[in-house]
């Protein structure tokens, strides 16, 4: 939940570090979603990083 509206980016890294994708989006005052279409990368695992003003957020995702 943001607290205050902020601009956010988010960034998909592979297995070996490599930036698949990234993706800036601005932020309300709450709850956020984001869609990331993954349709073109293959199965494998990934990292999803959250990067706002008030730090990180990495979570692991894997696609199968």
């Amino acid at each position: 939940n943001m607290e205050t509206a902020q601009n956010c980016s988010l960034k998909l890294m592979n297995a070996l570090g490599q930036c698949v994708k990234e993706l800036e989006h601005g932020s309300i005052i709450g709850q956020n979603n984001v869609q990331v279409a993954l349709d073109n990368l293959p199965n494998g695992t990934y990292w999803v990083q959250l990067f706002t003003p008030t730090g990180v957020l990495t979570r692991k995702l894997v696609k199968q």
